[in-house]
């Protein structure tokens, strides 16, 4: 029974996350008319090239392609190829002035086309280069090219620029350091969650004259992260969280696997978010999770719903068929119990009855494995059915004289919802915080925008109970823990469903091994700990919260 939504998300896997390949918060979000997209003049804004070519120069680069318009290409044209080609190579001229050849771009988009024209001066080959001419062609040559569909660049900038043997030198500034870094003939532009603006000035420096250059950048806030992981040979994940600018989320964790049904697994939950980011913090509240089994997105009341009619549906199943085989005590009976109570293992189509009565054995008067027959006598078939029924009667608790068929269905049926609820809620954010931190990384092949969730772990709310934080409590030695569904205490393991929980969670009563009751009594201290103590052994536990892009909380 899969309940978990990784643990959103493996949101924000979401939050997975939040996954932002998110499915798309709006359907129609990727469906843009031609006179909608502005992809073309926005790569016709963003093509540069140099203007100002020294004489001793032999090329520049014409390119075909625009940093960060993948699907946008360019060709070239030149109204003096004597001078400059269409690919780019340089010859210049006899003379003592300069020469100036437009070269035209025609930027193709699909069925769309643009064009844009550049004058390029080429110095001829007998003048004089003043040191403003020098700065000015160190300047054409300078070209600051960044990819702005990534929340991370790098971008490799020069410390000195060579003009006709002559050098340049550069230095670089920042007016926002947080967005925007210069660090050893590099530039870093760090996206984050919301939107910030810097401008770098690059200063050109030669013979005691200076130039400044500016670049105006607006840095857009993160709406969408990913992250692909195909380490698996036979498994590719990819997570991604998308968020938008009306407070909601989506987390979609997408398992490429080799399964018997070939069908890829999903993890994907919706959410609403408030964000904090001047404490890295991010409010989150699930609204929907996908449900696997079902294919569609339910809110969190339905899939309680879902699960507890599913879960109860499968127990009385497995009832009905201990029933049947107690009153009727055949091989072919307790081959339909084994269906019943393994129906997440077997089909009935390829594990048929004859291939489960080939692979039991049982023990004959000499005490010999022998193997079971349809031949064997109705004797024989009602020892092994009666064994059977009595193991699994003890297991469930029936053995009990005082307990029947009905009164543990009665007491499951009130047991199982509450358990599914606590199972949920014990990992789905409900108002939860979270605090986060990211990884910037030019692998774009891991990470395709350049960012991804380092860390996006619930922290502890001093406004609301123990039983209500996304995680778990701790001792320092992690032999003890706990949390609503299950816990340690030092080698013992115990879970909900074996036990109960007072109505205000400051009590826990479970059946250990030797059948006795034990109660253990919760103290919320709040301020993150719990004291906990079975009357003979007293702990304190610290909350760790569930990381919502760790696939190591499942």
């Amino acid at each position: 029974m899969k309940m978990t939504l990784k643990k959103l998300i493996t949101i924000f896997s979401v939050i997975s996350l939040i996954a932002f390949s998110f499915a798309s918060c709006n359907s129609n979000d990727d469906k843009k008319t031609e006179a909608e997209d502005t992809t073309l003049i926005d790569a016709k804004e963003a093509l540069t090239i140099q203007t100002v070519v020294a004489a001793d120069e032999t090329s520049i680069t014409l390119p075909s392609k625009v940093t960060g318009f993948d699907d946008v290409s360019v060709t070239w044209a030149s109204t003096n190829t004597a001078v400059i080609t269409s690919d780019g190579t340089v010859t210049a001229e006899e003379g003592t002035a300069s020469t100036s050849v437009t070269l035209t771009a025609t930027l193709t988009y699909g069925t769309q086309k643009e064009t844009k024209t550049f004058t390029v001066s080429v110095y001829q080959k007998s003048h004089e280069l003043t040191d403003a001419e020098i700065l000015d062609a160190a300047i054409a040559k300078f070209n600051f090219d960044y990819d702005s569909t990534k929340a991370y660049n790098v971008i490799d900038v020069p410390e000195t620029i060579a003009v006709s043997s002559k050098t340049v030198t550069v230095a670089y500034d920042s007016s926002n350091t947080e967005a925007v870094k210069y660090d050893s003939d590099k530039v870093y532009i760090y996206g984050g969650f919301t939107a910030a603006s810097a401008t770098v000035t690059a200063t050109f420096s030669y013979n005691g004259i200076t130039k400044t250059v500016t670049e105006d950048l607006t840095i857009p806030a993160i709406t969408e992260l990913k992250f692909i992981d195909d380490t698996d040979a036979d498994t590719k994940v990819t997570s991604s969280v998308k968020f938008n600018s009306s407070s909601k989320g989506i987390y979609n964790e997408v398992k490429e696997a080799k399964t018997e049904d070939g069908k890829d697994s999903i993890d994907k939950t919706e959410f609403n978010y408030v964000l904090n980011a001047a404490s890295s913090q991010i409010t989150i509240t699930a609204t929907k999770i996908y449900n696997e089994d079902e294919e569609k997105m339910m809110t969190i009341d339905q899939m309680v719903s879902y699960y507890s009619k599913s879960t109860k549906q499968a127990y009385k199943n497995m009832i009905d068929a201990i029933k049947t085989l107690e009153s009727e005590p055949t091989y072919e009976n307790l081959y339909e119990a084994t269906l019943a109570f393994n129906s997440d293992k077997y089909d009935r189509s390829t594990y048929t009855y004859e291939v489960w009565l080939s692979e039991q054995t049982r023990k004959d008067e000499n005490g010999e494995k022998i193997a079971y027959s349809a031949d064997d006598s109705a004797e024989i078939q009602a020892s092994e059915a009666n064994k059977a029924v009595a193991l699994i009667k003890l297991i469930f608790g029936i053995d009990d004289v005082n307990v029947t068929y009905d009164s543990f269905l009665e007491s499951f049926y009130a047991l199982v919802e509450l358990q599914i609820e606590y199972s949920l809620y014990s990992e789905i954010p409900d108002n939860t915080i979270y605090g986060y931190e990211v990884i910037y990384s030019t692998d774009y092949d891991t990470y395709p925008t350049g960012v991804w969730f380092k860390e996006l772990r619930a922290v502890y709310d001093s406004a609301k109970p123990w039983y209500k934080q996304v995680g778990k409590w701790y001792d320092e030695t992690n032999k003890y823990s706990m949390g609503l569904t299950e816990f340690e205490w030092g080698d013992d393991e115990y879970e909900l469903s074996n036990g109960e929980w007072n109505e205000d969670f400051t009590e826990f009563t479970v059946e250990a091994e030797d059948e006795t009751d034990i109660t253990f009594n919760v103290t919320d201290n709040g301020n993150g700990t719990l004291t906990v103590t079975d009357g003979t052994v007293t702990k304190t536990l610290t909350f760790t919260g569930s990381d919502l892009s760790d696939d190591d909380d499942d």
